[in-house]
């Protein structure tokens, strides 16, 4: 026993049963490509996050290695150290590998030109720290020769008395 609508039934059933099923196939690639578009993106802000933090430590080496210069340097031509021409061959050669690091990052990155500038002057205040020594030895000598002076003066004047 049939009904006598049967027929649109049928049709309406079937045009639902189309449209469910598009529906759904609408709503899993939905679903779909949301999942794969969070994975790509996931990827990409964990491949930027490694980028960033490969920049972050370089820099704080790169900056350790800067205070090592200096802490160095400040310490050249002191009492703290016996050997100047030592210390100043190991700031050269500090001084160097800096060079060699930060003229292979700066390709990549543009503000690494400040680390370049830092160590083209380190050259000069290597030099201008070497002379200012040679001066204050040389005022030594030259106190020292004065003092000598001033007492074989004082003596000569002691003795025509």
């Amino acid at each position: 026993m049939k009904s006598l609508n049967h027929q649109e039934i049928s049709q309406a059933f079937n045009r639902f049963l189309v449209w469910f099923i598009g529906l759904l196939i609408a709503t899993s690639a939905c679903v779909y490509s949301c999942q794969r578009t969070s994975e790509r993106q996931a990827i990409q802000l964990i491949r930027q996050k490694e980028a960033v933090d490969h920049y972050l430590i370089l820099d704080a080496s790169l900056a350790d290695k800067v205070d090592s210069l200096y802490a160095y340097m400040s310490i050249l031509n002191t009492s703290q150290i016996q050997n100047d021409r030592q210390m100043q061959r190991l700031i050269t050669k500090k001084k160097e590998e800096f060079i060699k690091k930060v003229s292979r990052e700066q390709r990549t990155q543009k503000y690494f030109g400040v680390y370049n500038q830092l160590l083209s002057h380190i050259n000069e205040m290597l030099l201008v720290k070497d002379s200012l020594n040679r001066a204050i030895s040389q005022e030594s000598d030259l106190r020292e020769d004065l003092r000598n002076c001033l007492d074989r003066a004082v003596e000569q004047h002691r003795q025509r008395r």
